[in-house]
């Protein structure tokens, strides 16, 4: 009988703050006044109240007091609520070394900063920076004697949502009921922060295991009560657990129940937050999820476009303030949204019958692909260019002292472990370091608006700019779900491709069924034609066969956006068994990484400049000593690498990888370099000792770079070893052979200096840092330099995207280990048509039709493709 009366006191409490918010003066009226509306779910107003009541506690105490601090942390909290992590982000990474200096670590101000920081970081993504900073605020408790207070079980429940989130449900189960069994002895079980914690361990039991699942359904009624009694129907606490059981209902199968559960929300949460707020979107993607199953495609489609819609215009909101691997982080926390609505995609397209609406599903689908694809290449590229043109020394400066960081962290991985320890370098600390300057970059960008704010394309933008006789085409790998229920009782791993076939005037989809076979049996078909130098008839009908069918008779050029293991096959390389020609024969390919580059047509070069550089012919066995001297005397500065191959890893044949001199580089380089001069560009040749890596990382935005040697990529994370792709592919130049085969003699006095020679190995990490902003055209005539980690939505990662960041605007590179006399052929007689006509791809097509006249098969002319304009 004491909830009604104490909610009746609460009620009228706020009744007259909310009156007397006007006559309200003192900071603690104002606080007060800000935590009711808070509680109440109207965050907006808290936000107005809580900005009143931090000008009123500046007047009071001054900005540096525990009031005015607790307030301003408990405002970031709101900001983060609302989904708004930018601001909140900002304001706690001020405010945590605040209360360090204010107060000192162990003071509660610091405590509930991490709490709430960790919180932050959670709910972005980010779990194992949240766990750090959960775990730290635990120790400082306990050393403390805090481990019977409200913040250590906040502290608690906070981490075992961390666990949620990694799907480590015993582990969550585990804190949950500690975090209960305390707030049960400090406020009892009717306190809403009891029945938050029971919901989070509903949900943990629904998914740990089977035997539980009717006692999740228990707690979360049970957490569903003591809310209600407390706030009423129409509140986030209450509408998050009633969205759980919603879940929970749709998993056993209890339509009915679900679909209303999920009717209530979806309207509920659009009154209360707002169709932008993340639950509103959660909610609309539950729901659409359930009618699906259901195989309610009319009544789940507008759902499903609604919270794809908004969940777009949340990741770029919520996206600049990150670094790059935050940002990865962010996007790898949010795909499940994407990977839903391409299930449902894939499942409209295969059963068109169940969906009436087709068309617009595969328009905002498209919208998806161009605002989304690439959006971190695109972040970091656009956010480099910017700051180097800003003018502005100081941010220039921020900027340079986080590529020196990063230069100092390439090093260090050079190096041994024991020798690290002996030398005192601490990585984590390094890239810590690195990751915080990146974020104080990023978090700028409200200065560089053109940069971090490009158009939005949409479909109708790319049918404008097509002629009527090309198609653009993007592929897009999904996973593979039948709306059968037993199907979808099991664990079944499975993918399709759909390829959206986009023309002047139409969108028609291609569903790829066999993407499994595609990417095993298909694939050692393909690679197994292309290394024996046999006749491959079987790879057109797998890859092609099915968009074949579909093209318009008409079509004489395509726009191709990859995705998955196409990005590691060349499709001119396809023999066609019926008309016995391969692809590149018939149809003309241009491969894009986003075909908003057909709009773009993407950023021209600005310097007319007509200057190549030319790397080849590196002297792999060239001794430190000799390299710094070489070094100094060119005035170069002396300061990066990194370790992540072995010799072992390199096999050493007659192709462009291992450590044998390449004989025909140096004939290769000598002739470019001849060409160039007779058509009039200013040529410079790095050969043999001059092949260094120094040399490599001094020059200035040449209108080509032309580099031929050894490349790698190690597909392999070995223990011990940074999973980083950007780290573990590469190219080897002068003095490769002597680091790798004498690890450990390696020495640095100290890290963070430039007093230590380049190690002759150029990583993709490195490549990033390069000055390429004016470079039209980087050539990487060496073996794999396509290769790399392919990651959803952002294509390659290795070096094809690392030189694309440093600013290039097309590549060419190999897909697979490449013969060096064909090679040198191929790439002068690419230069001979370039440097006449100017027009890269028709050179470059007119290179690979020449080489075919000599080598028959397509090892030899088909490794090569060109990326971009």
């Amino acid at each position: 009988m004491k909830a009604p009366k104490i909610v009746f006191l609460f009620a009228i409490i706020f009744t007259f703050l909310l009156t007397n918010a006007t006559n309200a003066q003192s900071w603690k009226e104002l606080d007060s006044l800000g935590l009711a509306l808070e509680e109440e779910g109207k965050y907006k107003e808290a936000i107005q109240t809580y900005e009143k009541a931090l000008i009123q506690a500046e007047k009071e105490f001054g900005k540096e007091n525990e009031n005015y601090i607790i307030t301003s942390i408990t405002k970031a909290s709101i900001f983060r609520k609302q989904g708004i992590y930018k601001n909140a982000d900002e304001q706690l990474n001020n405010l945590l070394p605040k209360s360090e200096k204010l107060f000192s670590k162990d003071h509660r101000t610091y405590v509930i900063t991490l709490i709430e920081l960790s919180i932050l970081n959670n709910a972005q993504g980010l779990y194992s920076k949240a766990e750090s900073l959960i775990n730290e605020a635990i120790t400082i408790l306990k050393n403390t004697n805090k481990e019977k207070s409200n913040d250590y079980a906040n502290a608690l429940s906070t981490l075992a949502h961390i666990y949620t989130k990694q799907e480590l449900y015993e582990k969550a189960i585990g804190v949950f009921n500690q975090a209960l069994t305390l707030r049960k002895s400090l406020v009892g079980e009717q306190n809403p922060y009891y029945a938050s914690d029971l919901n989070g361990l509903a949900f943990a039991l629904s998914q740990e295991s089977l035997i539980n699942l009717s006692k999740a359904e228990a707690i979360y009624l049970q957490s569903l009560q003591i809310l209600k009694e407390k706030f009423g129907t129409a509140h986030p606490s209450y509408m998050s657990t009633l969205n759980n059981l919603g879940v929970f209902y749709t998993s056993q199968n209890k339509y009915a129940i679900a679909d209303i559960i999920n009717a209530i929300i979806v309207q509920t949460q659009e009154k209360i937050v707002g169709n932008m707020h993340l639950d509103y979107i959660l909610a609309l993607d539950n729901a659409a999820s359930a009618l699906f199953i259901q195989n309610k495609y009319i009544d789940a489609q507008p759902l499903y476009i609604k919270s794809i819609t908004a969940k777009m215009i949340n990741i770029k909101n919520n996206f600049t303030h990150l670094s790059e691997l935050e940002k990865i982080s962010f996007i790898k926390a949010n795909y499940l949204y994407f990977e839903n609505f391409y299930i449902f995609l894939k499942n409209s397209i295969e059963n068109p019958q169940n969906n009436q609406d087709l068309k617009s599903l595969l328009q905002t689908a498209l919208n998806l692909q161009l605002q989304t694809k690439g959006m971190l290449l695109s972040e970091t590229s656009k956010m480099k260019k910017r700051i180097l043109a800003s003018g502005d020394t100081a941010l220039i400066n921020q900027f340079e002292k986080w590529q020196a960081v990063k230069n100092s962290i390439a090093k260090a991985y050079n190096l041994p472990i024991a020798q690290r320890e002996k030398q005192g370098i601490d990585i984590s600390k390094l890239e810590n370091e690195a990751n915080e300057l990146e974020r104080g970059l990023s978090a700028r960008s409200v200065d560089f608006q053109a940069a971090f704010n490009p158009p939005t394309y949409t479909y109708q933008d790319i049918q404008k700019k097509l002629r009527k006789n090309e198609v653009a085409i993007e592929l897009i790998r999904i996973k593979y779900i039948n709306t059968d229920i037993e199907y979808i009782n099991k664990d079944i791993d499975d993918f399709a491709y759909v390829a959206l076939l986009v023309t002047k005037s139409d969108i028609k989809p291609v569903l790829i069924k066999n993407a499994t076979a595609l990417e095993s049996t298909s694939f050692i078909t393909y690679k197994r034609g292309i290394n024996l130098q046999s006749t491959d008839t079987l790879s057109y009908t797998s890859y092609w066969g099915e968009i074949e069918k579909n093209l318009p008779a008409s079509i004489s050029k395509i726009y191709l956006c990859l995705d998955g293991v196409y990005h590691q096959l060349n499709l001119g390389t396809l023999f066609n068994p019926k008309t016995k020609k391969y692809l590149i024969e018939s149809t003309d390919i241009q491969q894009v990484t986003n075909l908003k580059e057909i709009i773009t047509n993407p950023q021209k070069v600005t310097t007319t400049a007509k200057s190549i550089a030319l790397f080849g012919y590196p002297n792999y066995e060239l001794p430190a000593k000799e390299r710094r001297t070489l070094a100094q005397k060119q005035n170069q500065p002396i300061t990066a690498s990194i370790e992540q191959i072995t010799p072992e890893m390199i096999a050493q044949d007659s192709t462009r990888t291992g450590f044998g001199n390449l004989l025909n580089t140096k004939e290769e380089v000598e002739t470019i370099a001849q060409l160039a001069t007779e058509n009039q560009w200013k040529a410079s040749t790095y050969l043999k000792n001059e092949a260094l890596e120094e040399n490599v990382k001094a020059i200035n935005s040449p209108r080509i770079l032309h580099i031929a040697t050894h490349g790698y990529f190690n597909p392999n994370v070995e223990k011990g070893k940074t999973a980083n792709p950007l780290l573990r592919s590469g190219l080897l130049l002068a003095g490769a052979a002597q680091t790798l085969q004498n690890k450990e003699q390696v020495t640095l006095e100290n890290i963070t200096t430039n007093e230590q020679v380049e190690d002759g190995v150029l990583t993709a990490y490195e490549v990033m840092n390069l000055n390429l902003d004016q470079t039209d055209l980087v050539v990487l005539s060496a073996c794999e330099t396509g290769l790399g980690e392919i990651q959803n939505g952002e294509g390659v990662y290795g070096l094809q995207r690392a030189f694309i960041v440093a600013g290039a605007k097309s590549l060419i590179i190999s897909l697979w280990k490449v013969s060096d006399a064909a090679t040198s052929e191929l790439m002068t007689t690419f230069y001979k048509h370039y440097l006449k006509s100017g027009n890269k791809r028709a050179a470059f097509q007119k290179a690979q039709k020449q080489v075919r006249k000599t080598y028959k098969s397509p090892y030899f002319w088909g490794a090569f493709v060109m990326i971009g304009d």
